[in-house]
């Protein structure tokens, strides 16, 4: 279950990504002809970036396809244990703090305005989600180095 919804975000990822070309495509040829633009373009090119950024970054964790510095390629279980460590405090702080800021832009009722109004609930949505699939998949990595199989 927890590949399927890693592989599905991922799934998410490349539409919104496709998306984002679809929409610069429209913008840049309605522009091009001297029709009028869509105004909200740029609004939802960047809340898609965002959205693509979080929804992609648990398949790359899962898949080591994320930047790795040389040191967590070594075979030394001490340098990989605290490497995987301290990105998974890190993933797991910045999952609670999202998971806050989410809340309370829940109760707040906030709006982010640009071109268009969007709640900002639907724009921070997949960042504690993800940041916590995160945290899990270095946790993991963390218990297969103790094991000693870890890669």
């Amino acid at each position: 279950m927890y590949s399927k919804l890693v592989n599905g975000l991922n799934v998410l990822a490349q539409i919104i990504i496709f998306a984002i070309l679809c929409v610069i495509i429209v913008d840049v040829s309605l522009r091009f002809l001297g029709l009028p633009q869509w105004q909200q373009a740029i609004s939802v090119v960047e809340y898609g970036l965002l959205w693509f950024v979080f929804l992609a970054a648990p398949k790359l964790t899962v898949d080591n396809s994320h930047i790795v510095v040389n040191i967590i390629k070594s075979n030394n279980p001490v340098y990989k244990t605290c490497i995987h460590s301290l990105c998974f405090v890190i993933c797991f702080v910045y999952s609670c703090v999202s998971l806050w800021v989410l809340n309370d832009s829940y109760v707040t009722d906030r709006l982010d305005v640009r071109a268009t109004e969007l709640p900002m609930v639907i724009l921070l949505a997949p960042m504690p989600i993800c940041f916590f699939l995160m945290s899990l998949e270095f946790l993991r990595k963390i218990i297969l180095v103790w094991n000693g199989t870890g890669r």
